[in-house]
């Protein structure tokens, strides 16, 4: 019953919501027609019925962006900041779709006027929409109604953590019923609710009292009898949630998927959805193209400067450890004589890096236009090549070197679980100040743990900045 009244409660969310799609359309051109008349009387108004192309896709946009933005999850527990950004992703998805097809197909038919008009009063309204019902369905749980009666299963410290953060959130309309112990001891209270009886008696609690929602919170698993009490709340028609608190990974988020029949949990330490993951994708395509353009353009002057100076290969070619220990080949333009490497362990007892980074400020290796190629960051123009295969990315973590991977601590390996990155946190943090390898990875896992897409766009930003200025680089 739960489960068909959640599909109604969708299919009416979806309708209202095409509903207010194809209002913002007719008032989008009412407007444009009257109110900005003044504004925009240089642009011709097409008839409205050229411009039902707009409306047919853009309905058929929310049939796919709105689910992909948890549109159809319960607001229950989403907070106002939430839904905000939830529709701010789906606004933003759509304009660069419906803008990419009116360039494509150039219809200069379509007012830029209406299309911001209709965009912002269909995603005004949908806000309201959301935020009206986020409002009034929390104002009325505060006040005792819509609420759910939860029977807990535990004692333990995941059990009070659960009993708690439901009360401190009174607005979600969670209420502990009953507490039920999953050992030995019957009698007393967890965080004033009272202690119902063992586990044996979940069955006959359920028929004298009632029972929204079941919730484990066990600070230990029982297998068999986990999957005892799990099929007996099947049978009953109860829905059942299991709290993962024994697990204590604050850094990890949890992801729930299914293996052709087999239920899975997966626990993951970065943040990006898969709409998240293209969109860095694409930016990276871009920026590597234009990267690509400007390292051809330069190419025969700094080819000719590394002859004169330094007779050997252009290019400098290493092998380098990518996202979660993948090996490939990282392309740079040669800064050091040809004989580098085998100098290298002369060189170690003069590291200035702690840790398995090796960095050492006038290297005696490299050759004067390789210093100019280092301070300018120009010797790192060929890795656009190797983001536009895929290799790594414009922004990530530094490409670490098989050598420095074997002298990794394991908390140093969570750095490799993200694509590696032409420049990061690191490069734009003052890197020739930096010497401590752990300082480096704090840069790195803040990276990680808060990624965004606007965040990398600050990364390019300063990158582009440090590299005018000459800052950071040695």
């Amino acid at each position: 019953m739960l489960k068909q009244r959640n599909e109604q409660i969708q299919a009416t969310m979806r309708g209202l919501d095409l509903l207010i799609c194809i209002a913002a359309f007719f008032a989008a051109y009412s407007l444009r027609g009257t109110a900005f008349y003044s504004f925009a009387r240089y642009e011709t108004l097409a008839p409205i019925e050229s411009l039902t192309w707009l409306l047919v896709t853009s309905l058929g946009l929310h049939l796919i962006l709105y689910p992909l933005n948890g549109f159809y999850t319960s607001l229950r527990m989403k907070s106002i900041s939430d839904i905000i950004f939830m529709i701010i992703r789906a606004a933003l998805a759509e304009f660069f779709v419906l803008g990419a097809l009116i360039f494509l197909v150039q219809a200069k038919t379509t007012s830029r006027y209406f299309f911001g008009l209709f965009l912002g009063l269909n995603y005004a309204l949908i806000l309201t929409e959301k935020l009206g019902a986020r409002i009034f369905l929390s104002s009325i749980r505060r006040r005792g109604f819509n609420f759910r009666q939860v029977l807990v299963i535990g004692t333990g410290g995941n059990a009070v953590r659960l009993i708690q953060n439901l009360r401190r959130n009174a607005h979600w309309g969670y209420v502990p019923c009953g507490v039920l112990v999953a050992g030995s001891g019957t009698v007393g209270q967890v965080e004033g609710v009272p202690i119902l009886g063992g586990l044996a008696d979940l069955e006959s609690l359920v028929r004298q009292k009632t029972v929204d929602e079941i919730i484990f919170a066990l600070d230990r698993i029982d297998a068999d009898e986990m999957a005892e009490q799990m099929a007996l709340c099947e049978r009953l028609g109860i829905p059942t949630r299991f709290s993962l608190g024994l697990f204590d990974l604050p850094q990890s988020k949890i992801m729930f998927s299914h293996m052709d029949q087999i239920p899975l949990l997966t626990f993951y330490t970065t943040l990006r959805t898969p709409f998240e993951a293209v969109v860095k994708r694409v930016m990276d395509i871009f920026i590597s193209i234009i990267g690509l353009l400007i390292t051809l353009v330069l190419f025969p002057w700094i080819a000719l400067r590394i002859q004169m100076q330094s007779p050997g290969p252009v290019f400098f070619k290493q092998r380098r450890v990518g996202e979660n220990g993948r090996l490939f080949s990282c392309y740079k333009f040669r800064t050091m004589g040809i004989d580098a490497e085998a100098r290298k362990d002369a060189l170690l007892m003069d590291n200035q890096m702690q840790g398995p980074l090796f960095k050492l400020e006038n290297d005696p290796r490299v050759f004067p236009f390789g210093n100019f190629l280092r301070k300018s960051s120009f010797d790192e123009l060929p890795q656009f090549f190797n983001i536009l295969r895929g290799d790594m990315s414009v922004v990530g973590t530094r490409p670490p070197t098989p050598e420095e991977v074997k002298r990794y601590e394991t908390h140093y390996r969570r750095r490799l679980s993200v694509r590696p990155g032409l420049t990061g946190l690191w490069q734009v943090s003052g890197r020739n100040e930096i010497r401590d390898f752990e300082d480096v990875l704090k840069l790195d896992l803040r990276y990680i743990d808060n990624w965004s897409i606007w965040l990398d766009v600050q990364i390019v930003g300063k990158t582009i900045w440090a590299t005018l200025t000459k800052r950071g680089a040695f």
